[in-house]
């Protein structure tokens, strides 16, 4: 028996699960779905990746990838029970584990009764997610505002924000900001944070939800897409905002500059929507997120934005802080990406713990 066994899906995790390998003092296996097996486990329903396929490419190419996603899922199945079996972990170790295929090996670590925990991106500046019931979401983090209005924690929070750089066909084409504007950062509109969290088809719902309420209510609105989108193109949206008194793209103006500068932001559930509240913002939070709690963000939905934003609800941003402040401790310091030492002592102190 092993103490964690480390599954990577890409070479990035891979890389950075043998820099855990060799900085804790713990026995420890890193592997990737690479053992030559072939054979079905589970019952492993692929209805999301199914939809994620759909959203990103067209009809036939999404059909000839989803008949590949089939066949080469009993290949994923055999090699994380193979690996599972054969080193008998205390821990088994996932990258997100909401997405195809690390679902597979969660639902793998379950049937052999192995306790999980689950890494992702952190969602403050220079961190990184680590929890044991899973990220985003799905975290352990407390829901209940009671619950920070009585942390006192000396704790400096950073709002030096990660700039991101533009990999896709988003338009760059320099604006001039609006005065008084709610500030709407689009997400990747494939990913698992629609698809699973939110009752959002695509970013494209979002665009005409926005802007039906800028014409009811005549307030301004900013998009930025988001740099990460490699498939979307919004260039249609971009001539229906040109010709709005109302609405307007800026994908040259940096995230934090347009939180800034912005009255509040109106998010599905980005982690923009966390950034925000670094900078004292008012948060509408339209689908399922860990922050979407009532006193810390104003919880909405497609249904009631418009009311909810007329509402112009005030919020107690001391209780704010608390919160930002106990997610400064509940998240790993550090980015996966430059681990240093301290990152690699609370990573065991943890894992010490769940044993």
């Amino acid at each position: 028996m092993i103490d964690v066994l480390f599954i990577a899906q890409n070479s990035h995790q891979y890389n950075y699960f043998n820099k855990l390998k060799a900085n804790l003092h713990l026995k420890i296996e890193v592997v990737k779905p690479t053992h030559f097996c072939y054979k079905k486990v589970l019952e492993i329903d692929l209805s999301k990746k199914k939809k994620e396929i759909y959203l990103k490419y067209s009809p036939f190419k999404a059909y000839v990838y989803f008949k590949y996603i089939q066949l080469i899922t009993p290949f994923f199945e055999c090699n994380y029970e193979y690996f599972i079996t054969k080193y008998d972990p205390k821990i088994v170790a996932i990258w997100n584990g909401i997405k195809y295929p690390q679902n597979i090996a969660v639902k793998i670590a379950k049937k052999y009764n192995k306790k999980i925990v689950y890494f992702e991106n952190g969602f403050l500046p220079n961190t990184t997610q680590m929890d044991f019931k899973g990220v985003n979401y799905y975290n352990s983090l407390p829901r209940d505002v009671e619950f920070y209005k009585n942390l006192k924690l000396d704790i400096k929070l950073d709002t030096n924000l990660e700039k991101r750089e533009f990999v896709g066909k988003q338009i760059l084409e320099n604006v001039k900001l609006p005065q008084d504007y709610i500030f709407v950062p689009f997400q990747v509109g494939y990913d698992s944070q629609i698809i699973y969290f939110s009752d959002f088809k695509d970013m494209r719902e979002l665009f005409f939800l926005i802007k039906d309420i800028s014409e009811k209510l005549k307030i301004n609105f900013v998009f930025k897409e988001h740099p990460s989108d490699r498939v979307n193109d919004y260039s249609d949206l971009h001539k229906i905002a040109k010709k709005s008194k109302y609405l307007t793209f800026a994908n040259t103006i940096d995230t934090q500059a347009l939180i800034e500068n912005s009255k509040s932001v109106v998010t599905i559930n980005s982690s923009v929507g966390i950034e925000s509240l670094l900078f004292h913002k008012k948060v509408y939070v339209l689908g399922k997120a860990f922050y979407k709690i009532e006193g810390i963000t104003i919880p909405s939905d497609k249904n009631n934005l418009l009311e909810k934003i007329k509402e112009d609800k005030k919020i107690d941003f001391e209780i704010v802080d608390k919160f930002l402040k106990y997610l400064k401790i509940y998240l790993i310091p550090d980015s996966w990406k430059n681990p240093t030492k301290r990152h690699f002592i609370e990573i065991e102190k943890r894992l010490r713990k769940y044993f």
